[in-house]
């Protein structure tokens, strides 16, 4: 089920020469139509540079007009860059985001067979929103590696770091928040801990550096203004963005307020949404009961299984999901590339995965038509073509969860050889 096979020797430089050629069109698309580093720029750099020079209550003009969303403390987390200046704190954030996909490179490269690797370097080289991420200088590149080492923890069984690591990603990207029901429902309770240590230790410290009635105003602009109120913007990734555009077309594609769902889209949303919940929840105590036996504290295939399911639904679901958001899905694929994950071995499901790669690495592209027939059509369609890909990827996931039986429990292993089939073995 793979694009190419071969001895990993062989492989590597076709893989180098597809890289080169591909960075030089995904380069070419993703240049943001802002200017490169437009979100550090005009987000983390500008609230780093605000607290650094002003202090705290300078924050507030740029929390207001919402180019600064995060938690406020995580500004004084680049008041260090602002020290070096426009320029090189530049270069030092691009320097540290190349090292964290390098770093979550090699973490998922020791997965997999050396058959497999050319194949997830390219996962990551070829993949539209991680370029994305990188280009309008973003932090989920940095959440990758956030998450790739949690699972590397896990399997050491030190869960208390795991629940740090995944905190501080939760608390970057409130999204991931959703990973502490799912291990208190698996009584992974030293991750819970840890995860609830980091979010509370990050609330209080900012209630207290920025006061009381900044965090309150904060929690109105940000949290309350956007709760249940999507965007329908080109870059909005989720299903509620993709309603809106099936609604309203081009209208919405460079309108990043906050909008209400029309009551009928409001009910599809919160069924299909509910729906999946609930499949999922479903899944999740199917594969209790079926163990007969208390959780092990390492992981084992259906724990990655299910790790993926809730990243996936998280990226998917997410009210407002951006974009780059969808480089996150490079841990199940890799997953499923290193053999970690239980999914059914027939083509449907290998199809739907390879489809979620194909189509969620697309090259980002801000709309050149935003008006006339072309653009009807591209806007309801096209326009999600990445949150399409994610829902592939759910469909498989779920579909593998809960429809498992003991031939399904063997793991799918691509291109397996001799060498590392017992590596894979004991992993389960």
């Amino acid at each position: 089920m793979l694009p190419f096979k071969g001895k990993s020797k062989a492989i590597w430089p076709l893989a180098c020469i597809i890289a080169i050629i591909g960075s030089a069109v995904y380069w070419h698309i993703s240049q943001p139509e802002g200017g490169l580093l437009w979100d550090f720029k005009t987000g983390y750099y500008a609230a780093g540079d605000a607290v650094w020079r002003n202090g705290s209550a300078a924050l507030w003009p740029l929390t207001e007009q919402r180019w600064f969303v995060n938690l406020p403390i995580i500004a004084w987390l680049f008041a260090p860059l602002a020290a070096l200046g426009p320029r090189g704190a530049a270069m030092a954030f691009n320097l540290l985001g190349l090292l964290a996909i390098l770093a979550s490179f090699a973490i998922v490269a020791r997965w997999c067979s050396p058959r497999v690797r050319p194949i997830v370097f390219l996962l990551f080289v070829l993949n539209g929103p991680l370029w994305y991420s990188l280009l309008i200088g973003n932090t989920t590149h940095f959440i990758l590696l956030l998450l790739v080492s949690a699972l590397v923890l896990w399997e050491k069984r030190r869960l208390l770091m795991t629940g740090i690591i995944l905190g501080l990603a939760a608390v970057v990207k409130p999204l991931l928040l959703l990973f502490g029901i799912y291990f208190a429902w698996t009584r992974n309770w030293r991750v819970v801990i840890g995860g609830t240590l980091v979010i509370a230790l990050s609330l209080i410290s900012t209630i207290l550096v920025f006061g009381h009635e900044f965090f309150l105003g904060w929690y109105q602009q940000v949290v309350v203004a956007f709760a249940g109120k999507p965007m329908g913007a080109h870059n909005v990734q989720s299903l509620d963005a993709f309603l809106l555009r099936l609604k309203f077309g081009p209208e919405l594609l460079f309108n990043f307020n906050p909008q209400v769902l029309p009551t009928t889209l409001g009910l599809i949303r919160n069924a299909l949404v509910g729906c999946v919940f609930l499949a999922i929840v479903w899944a999740l105590w199917l594969n209790r009961r079926q163990r007969g036996k208390p959780l092990l504290k390492s992981p084992l295939g259906i724990d990655y299984l299910e790790f993926c399911l809730m990243l996936t639904f998280c990226v998917t679901t997410s009210t407002v999901s951006w974009t780059h958001y969808y480089l996150l899905l490079i841990v199940p694929w890799s997953l499923y590339l290193a053999g970690k994950l239980p999914l059914r071995d027939d083509n449907l499901t290998h199809r739907l995965v390879w489809g979620s790669i194909v189509l969620c690495s697309l090259p980002f592209s801000y709309p050149r038509l935003t008006s006339g027939l072309t653009a009807e059509i591209l806007s309801r369609t096209i326009q999600s073509i990445w949150f399409v890909g994610g829902l592939l990827l759910l469909s498989a996931l779920l579909r593998s969860a809960i429809d498992r039986n003991d031939k399904d429990v063997e793991l799918y292993v691509p291109l397996q050889s001799n060498d590392v089939s017992a590596d894979v073995s004991s992993s389960q």
